[in-house]
């Protein structure tokens, strides 16, 4: 039963920091036209042409005990002694938000460019704040389309 909960767990912590992070990002793109878009596409996919191999070998290199992370935050001297984040569920966490956030960007992407901005207009003429009709409207149609 602790594999399930852990399963879940890593699911469920993936899941939110790929919104967190995907959401402003995929806004942001969704505004843009032309070749800033394409641009900012293409290195949103970019990640996914990285082989699976080399993406472990990189996170083993960044979160190992004597990693990246670990000599960065002894020299600064937030912690005294190595964390032990490697084969974790917080590094597992960390690999598939690498792997997922890109499809996360793209689809939002898809999903935002679709909705019309003259309703974020009558949201605000109806008298609602910017901040409530951005999360009426926005993402609610998300969720919907999601």
């Amino acid at each position: 039963m602790d594999i399930l909960w852990t399963t879940l767990y890593v699911a469920l912590l993936t899941t939110f920091f790929c919104i967190i992070l995907a959401f402003p990002v995929a806004y942001y793109m969704s505004k843009l036209k032309g070749s800033k878009k394409a641009l900012l596409l293409m290195l949103a996919i970019f990640p996914l042409l990285v082989s699976p191999v080399v993406r472990s070998f990189s996170w083993m290199i960044i979160l190992g005990r004597n990693g990246l992370l670990n000599d960065f935050l002894l020299s600064v001297g937030v912690i005294s002694e190595p964390l032990t984040i490697l084969y974790t569920p917080a590094a597992v966490a960390i690999g598939l938000v690498h792997l997922f956030l890109p499809l996360m960007i793209v689809t939002l992407v898809g999903v935002m460019e679709n909705i019309d901005t003259d309703l974020l207009s009558a949201a605000e003429s109806l008298g609602a704040s910017k901040a409530k009709a951005f999360l009426k409207v926005m993402v609610r149609s998300v969720c919907l389309a999601l």
